[in-house]
């Protein structure tokens, strides 16, 4: 029995823990999807927190994926899709865990550790999982993303996610200082030396490491990814789901919420783990450039951050193979923190870095979290949206 992961943030808050989203994203193994999208009603869902009493808006429906029991036979209608089918359903269990507080306090009540331990262990009871949605309305950005599992290749999407790696490839060092001169690189403000920036990485920690449920929808969606990118069909069904974002209630609902359809998060969690990946989003980012579009879809800013830049082989796709279009900004992102400059290379948008306090110009510093007492810390908050429409202007985002 494992005890719960609460522990081990208290202990080291600010480190990634890929080990234990592995544990989550394992639960998936029995997992399935159909490739064929399913699109629910959007409003906005009130949310309120249990211990603050703080009230908050959450963006529903849109765009699912309908999840199932692998080997499962298609629905014969949407109906029965959304209806279910406990043959076809998905079912996971997420492993017993340690009330640690109720062990505690049994203790107290005279009890050994070994009799509160039993006690306090729960086990969960099966929950069924029916639909992913496709995309992700995170707080800070305001807008759509699209989210699959980070980290290394197991169940990640990173290969630059652990150092050794980048080491292997070498030919980074064009373009960034070498890892072996990390610790030269100190916080202006802690004096803290810099940190491979993986090992830190926010889609690491916190929910995303916390939930199961976080996991599993991001493995939903990786699958549902591979799934389309055999069939050839990813390019088509993606851009038909950013596409149902300009239905006219659809925006309206997300106004609601200053959620803009105009720009797109390509991975606020996750990396192109394949240069014919990569090309498919190229594809539907080619698809909304207006009247230029392939498609005549409206004009959309997309936004990609990517550390597969360190291998050769995706350089020369991004560069010279399949250069990102006009309204595609594709940001090479720094390998450790506290370097006081970013990867430029040439053909590609600037580059970006992170860390403590503001970096030195040309780099903006991104200004999110600038006003501590601002309500809405967000890309729409403080009106920058230059990771997506200033391509050519480095950004820092602070360590936090």
């Amino acid at each position: 029995m494992r005890e719960p992961v609460y522990g081990e943030y208290q202990e080291n808050p600010a480190k990634a823990n890929w080990d234990r989203m592995d544990d989550h994203r394992s639960l998936f193994d029995t997992g399935d999807v159909m490739e064929e999208l399913i699109y629910k009603p959007v409003k906005l869902a009130k949310a309120t927190d249990k211990k603050t009493g703080k009230v908050s808006w959450t963006v529903q429906g849109g765009p699912h994926i309908r999840v199932v029991l692998k080997g499962a036979t298609p629905f014969a209608s949407e109906k029965q899709a959304l209806k279910g089918d406990p043959r076809k359903d998905f079912y996971y269990t997420t492993p017993p865990f340690l009330d640690e507080k109720k062990a505690k306090l049994l203790m107290q009540q005279g009890l050994s550790r070994e009799d509160a331990v039993r006690e306090a262990t729960k086990t969960p009871k099966p929950r069924v999982f029916r639909f992913a949605r496709l995309f992700t309305f995170t707080s800070k950005m305001s807008c759509a993303s699209f989210s699959i599992p980070a980290g290394p290749q197991n169940h990640g999407t990173c290969p630059a996610s652990r150092p050794q790696a980048v080491e292997r490839e070498g030919s980074y060092t064009e373009f960034h200082p070498p890892l072996a001169d990390m610790a030269k690189y100190k916080g202006s403000e802690t004096g803290n030396p810099a940190t491979y920036v993986c090992d830190v990485c926010y889609a690491g920690k916190g929910n995303y490491a916390l939930r199961a449920n976080v996991s599993l929808t991001q493995m939903a969606r990786l699958r549902w990814m591979t799934k389309t990118m055999r069939s050839e069909s990813f390019a088509r069904r993606m851009s038909e789901g950013i596409g149902s974002l300009f239905d006219r209630e659809v925006e309206q609902v997300l106004l609601a919420k200053n959620i803009s359809n105009r720009y797109f998060r390509i991975h606020d969690s996750g990396d192109f783990n394949t240069i014919e990946y990569y090309k498919a989003w190229r594809d539907v980012c080619d698809q909304f450039m207006g009247k230029k579009g392939l498609k005549g879809h409206p004009f959309v800013y997309f936004w990609a951050p990517t550390r597969q830049w360190v291998y050769k082989s995706f350089r020369d796709a991004f560069t010279e193979y399949y250069p990102p279009g006009p309204n595609f900004s594709l940001r090479p992102s720094g390998l450790f923190t506290n370097w006081p400059g970013t990867p430029m290379i040439p053909g590609i948008a600037a580059g970006t870095t992170s860390i403590e306090g503001d970096a030195p110009p040309p780099i903006k510093n991104c200004p999110a979290y600038d006003d501590e007492n601002a309500e809405e810390k967000s890309c729409a908050g403080s009106r920058c949206r230059t990771c997506w429409s200033e391509p050519r202007k480095p950004v820092n985002y602070r360590t936090h």
